[in-house]
């Protein structure tokens, strides 16, 4: 899913529910939920690995920003 369509969800959820508590499940199968405590970080994700946007040359000379992490 992309940003821009997560962000439509979301905006249509908060149109009717706006103090609800935003949560992850840790797992598709419900095994455990916790809330969402961070910011979202800006990284680049491949391999199912995330390397966060840490602001040095290094980061933007190597990689490109693809992904937003939730949590």
């Amino acid at each position: 899913m992309k940003l821009k369509e997560y962000i439509k969800k979301l905006q249509k959820v908060a149109e009717t529910h706006p103090n609800a508590t935003v949560i992850y499940s840790k797992d598709d199968e419900g095994n455990e939920f916790s809330e969402l405590n961070y910011s979202p970080s800006l990284g680049n994700f491949w391999d199912d690995s995330f390397l966060s946007d840490d602001g040095t040359e290094e980061f933007k000379n190597e990689y490109e920003i693809n992904a937003v992490c939730l949590n």
